[in-house]
């Protein structure tokens, strides 16, 4: 039996290895607790899987590290870590979330995967692999370099 559900999961991971997303995801929580009271309905002020994948960690966290020049080791492999658990959760509704928003939009693009792809671990790599079938790139794409 699991203490916290999938989201309450996640969102731990991503608060204790990126503290930089703390404000991104405090922000989150406030919208949709005004969300919640704008549509009547209980206000929990939870965020799922899917808005922290998409929202804090891709367009909050990822995508601008991948832009930025000299990219942030520290914060890739940070992020690889949040995503390898996640990943290597055993928590399918989790894996499903972080397969669908992050690792297809790192696959999504060579430059991006190619540059995160030595930081991610064996569960986000096979991930990557998986969806990486799916894009027309993929197969054309350098292998790895050895450690």
């Amino acid at each position: 039996m699991r203490d916290v559900d999938d989201d309450e999961f996640f969102r731990g991971l991503i608060w204790n290895q990126l503290p930089e997303a703390r404000d991104l995801m405090k922000e989150l929580e406030r919208d949709e607790l005004e969300l919640a009271a704008d549509l009547g309905m209980p206000q929990n002020g939870r965020v799922g899987s899917y808005s922290y994948a998409s929202i804090v960690l891709v367009d909050g966290v990822l995508e601008p590290a991948l832009k930025s020049a000299p990219r942030n080791a520290d914060l890739l492999a940070r992020v690889a870590r949040v995503l390898e658990a996640a990943v290597d959760s055993g928590r399918s509704y989790l894996q499903e979330a972080v397969s669908l928003r992050v690792t297809d939009f790192l696959v999504g693009s060579p430059e991006y995967w190619l540059a995160f792809r030595e930081h991610a671990g064996p569960a986000l790599s096979a991930d990557a692999r998986e969806r990486g079938r799916y894009v027309e790139w993929w197969a054309d794409a350098p292998a790895p370099r050895e450690p």
